[in-house]
Formats: C-alpha cells, structure tokens, sequence
C-alpha cells in the first residue's frame, strides 16, 4: 500500500517537471519529449508576435508603388488600381495587396500614346478616351484597337459612367447646342437637351440621369442644378441661387452632398434627398469636393485641414474622428474606398504616388 502511494505521488510531479522543462525549451526551437519537435523560428512566443502584427493594421500611410501615377481607377473588382505613366505611354497595374506588405511590383498592362495631356476611364479600366493637342482618341485596351475621334470632347463639362460620356456639345457660331450623351465603341451621339448656354458643368448623377450646374451669365455667384433624365429628356431644378455649388452624389443617384460659400465666405456642407426634395445641414468649414461616399451611401468620409473624419447620414448627423492626417498632401480628386472599407487610396501632392489609408473605425 505505501509502494502504491510514493508511486502516485511521483509520476504526477515528475510529469509537471517535464511539462514545465518543454515549456521552456519551445521557445529556443526544440523539444526535450521524444518525437515532438518545435520548428526554429516559429516558438510559441514568435507565432504570438505574428498574429499580433497581423491585427495591427500600419498606422502610418502605406505606398503601394514607386510610380508617379496619373489618371488612376479602380478595376471593377477594386482588386488593383490602373494608371498612366506619360514618359513612357504604358498602362500599369498595381495590386492593392500591397497595402499588406506583399509588395508585388506593378504590371504594365498596354501601351498607349506617350505625354497624353488629359485621360478619361470608360468600363473600369477596359477602355478610355484620351486628348493630344486639340485631337482625341478612343482606345479599347481589351481589343488592342485605337481609334481618332471626329471632334475634340475634352473640356470642363464632359463626365464618363461606364462605356458612356456626357457632355456639352455647343457651337459658338451658332449659338447654341446640346447636352449629350457619346457612345465611343459604337462612334455614336444621342442629344439630350437642346440649349443655348454654355455655361453647364455636367457629371453622372446615376446610371441613367445626368447631374446640371448652371448659372446665369452675368452672376456667376448663383449657381442652380437640375437632373436630366437621359431617356426621357425630363429636367428637375433641385438647387437655386447658392454660391460657390460643389456636389458629390451618392453611388446610387438617390441623394448628394452639396458645399456652398454664405455671404461671410463661410462653407458650408448639407445632404440632399432626391426623391423627398429635402435638405438638412450636416457640417461647416468641410468642402463636398474633399469628401467620398461610403460604398452603401450611409456616410461620407471627408478631409479637412487636420483629420479625417466620417459623418454618418442618419437623425443624429454624428461625426467621427477617423484619424489625423495633412489633407495638403491628398489629391482629393483621386480617392478610392476599398470594397470592405478599411483603406482609403489616394494620390500623394507631394511625389504623386499611391498611397493606402488604413480606417480605423
């Protein structure tokens, strides 16, 4: 009976032993039990590490390549970003995985036209429609085809959504012209509205409306907006009589935010409801241009001089603190959310290169 007893009282402490040996020698890359062996370099301690890096997203902005970039979009996958470089003429592509420290370089693509002065996307990336000089050209990556257009099309009223461009088709020796509606594939142009003003600044409100700014000749200051059904040919005045007009519509067309400047030259930032033609006020001193939506259009992301900030569209209007940031630095004109929203892509002022945002909210 007292074999049996120091047995019992044995075996459990010198198994706490052994256990406590192995948990030390793990961490140096080997195992004193017979036939478990731990990796050099994957210790527990070192796997640890791992994942606690991996769940700390860079809390400093990430460069995804070397390239000054110009004239960058999303593929339709939002996987990579495309680009222009005009020294060389080439396309380039350049993975968004690289946010997460697998830089993979960029991958030229095509070769188009070197020193374009002006490009427009069509169809993410798959075609586009360039200017040199006072000639334009109509080039279809896919199928490795480039066309001269009749017409120069480039000026400040022209907007693309998909393989379609909308713009401003006027004759000055005439007086008087079309907002329209180009089909580049197909060399094809449909007139919308006939007009005989030639101040109109056209954008894609929706995929099948057109968003209008107009002010009358001689008060520039008095900005007015209609939507222009592109089917039907129906206008809708929304917006009358506001300064310095800056808008930017949701992804689905049904609302905008709108910027405008009060008689003491302050800003100020409001959301509009299309389908109820109601306003509310959302922010001051924040300009609409410096602001992108949400990919369901529940908020918007915007700069000001110090943060980034994001301000839900709801009852409360709460705003947000994302992070600090140098909005002088970021090409507002060039910004791309990520599918699942946690990075913001955007154009450095400073050496014109890509650069991933992290959103920490």
């Amino acid at each position: 009976m007292k074999a049996i007893k120091y047995f019992v009282l044995v075996v459990p402490a010198f198994t706490i032993i052994i256990l406590f040996l192995n948990f030390l020698s793990t961490g140096f890359g080997f195992s004193i039990i017979p036939g478990r062996s731990t990796i050099i370099g994957h210790s527990i301690i070192e796997r640890f590490n791992v994942v606690e890096e991996r769940r700390n997203p860079p809390q400093e902005p990430v460069k995804l390549s070397n390239d000054r970039v110009f004239f960058p979009i999303f593929d339709s996958a939002r996987k990579s970003v495309f680009y222009y470089e005009p020294g060389t003429g080439f396309i380039k592509s350049v993975a968004l995985s690289n946010i997460n420290g697998d830089f993979v370089a960029p991958v030229m693509v095509a070769e188009i036209k070197p020193r374009l002065e002006e490009i427009r996307w069509l169809s993410s990336g798959k075609s586009l429609i360039a200017m040199a000089g006072d000639v334009s050209y109509y080039y279809d990556l896919s199928g490795n085809y480039v066309r001269r257009l009749n017409k120069p099309l480039f000026d400040s009223t022209l907007s693309v959504r998909d393989y379609r461009v909308a713009f401003l088709d006027y004759d000055e020796m005439v007086g008087k012209g079309y907002i329209s509606v180009y089909l580049p594939a197909d060399d094809l142009v449909k007139k919308i509205l006939p007009t005989r003003s030639q101040n109109w600044e056209v954008a894609w409100a929706s995929q099948d409306s057109l968003s209008l700014i107009n002010w009358p000749g001689s008060r520039p200051s008095e900005n007015y907006l209609f939507i222009l059904n592109v089917n039907d040919g129906s206008l809708r005045k929304l917006l009358e009589g506001r300064s310095g007009l800056e808008v930017v519509w949701s992804p689905l067309g049904t609302a905008f935010i709108f910027s405008e400047t009060d008689r003491l030259g302050n800003v100020q930032l409001s959301f509009f409801d299309v389908n109820s033609a109601t306003e509310k006020r959302i922010g001051d001193n924040l300009h609409a241009s410096s602001c992108i939506w949400d990919n369901k259009s529940r908020g918007i992301f915007c700069f000001d001089e110090k943060f980034l900030v994001y301000i839900n569209i709801g009852p409360d209007k709460q705003k947000t603190i994302i992070r600090q940031v140098d909005a002088a630095l970021i090409d507002t004109g060039s910004l791309f959310l990520t599918g699942d929203e946690k990075y913001l892509i955007y154009k450095s002022r400073a050496d014109s290169k890509l650069y991933g945002l992290w959103l920490d909210w």
